[in-house]
């Protein structure tokens, strides 16, 4: 009668751990797709952080060679600032530079005259005075509206032929002169759940404000 018992009780113990065993597969085959989507998503978010923090820094290396007015060989400043600030987001597009780290995507930005889409925008401008950073140009307010219309007379700072709601040159600055690094960079977002919550791409901006160094 005890063999029989120890029988019936081994029985139920294989009956058990085969139970067991199939909860066990069937908890990971549920569980294990949600984890490594999880993991996949805290990796894209790092790497879309990582992109920030790069232009970032591309744009803090790039206007601190741009206060000093020098230039390298043939190429003029403004295409040494967009070289140094791609080797910091996109070192594979810049040359003899063998990587495939990449953060841009042309996706959501400004398209240029023929209609591609360009990866990085770096606009800059220049100012004489910092309290004229961001300001309009002056203008004779004749019907006393608040805003510039046309016909009104205007002081033409920068020199364009046209009024502007902001004084600044659209250069890189001279000697001495503030100067302003507005950045934008879009990213792509490549995970279902992260685009869910923050969208397909992310615009990075960057903005620096110095002043040129005596030169």
């Amino acid at each position: 009668m005890s063999g029989m018992s120890a029988a019936i009780r081994l029985a139920r113990d294989r009956t058990d751990a085969r139970w067991s065993a199939g909860s066990v597969a069937l908890e990971f085959a549920v569980t294990a797709p949600l984890l490594i989507g999880l993991i996949v998503t805290v990796v894209d978010l790092a790497v879309v952080l990582a992109g920030g923090v790069a232009l970032q820094a591309g744009v803090r290396a790039a206007s601190r060679y741009g206060l000093t007015g020098l230039e390298r060989g043939d190429q003029t400043r403004g295409d040494v600032i967009r070289d140094i600030v791609t080797e910091h987001v996109c070192p594979a597009a810049v040359a003899d530079r063998d990587t495939t780290v990449c953060y841009w995507t042309a996706e959501g930005l400004p398209v240029d005259a023929d209609a591609l889409g360009v990866p990085l925008v770096i606009d800059t401008f220049a100012y004489t005075d910092p309290q004229n950073v961001g300001q309009p140009e002056p203008w004779a307010d004749e019907n006393g509206n608040g805003r510039f219309d046309a016909g009104e007379d205007y002081n033409d700072v920068n020199g364009n032929g046209v009024w502007d709601a902001d004084m600044g040159r659209a250069d890189l600055g001279g000697t001495n002169d503030i100067v302003v690094y507005n950045v934008l960079m879009s990213q792509r977002v490549w995970t279902p759940l992260l685009r869910a919550a923050i969208g397909e791409t992310v615009l990075h901006r960057a903005r620096m404000v110095i002043r040129n160094e005596p030169f």
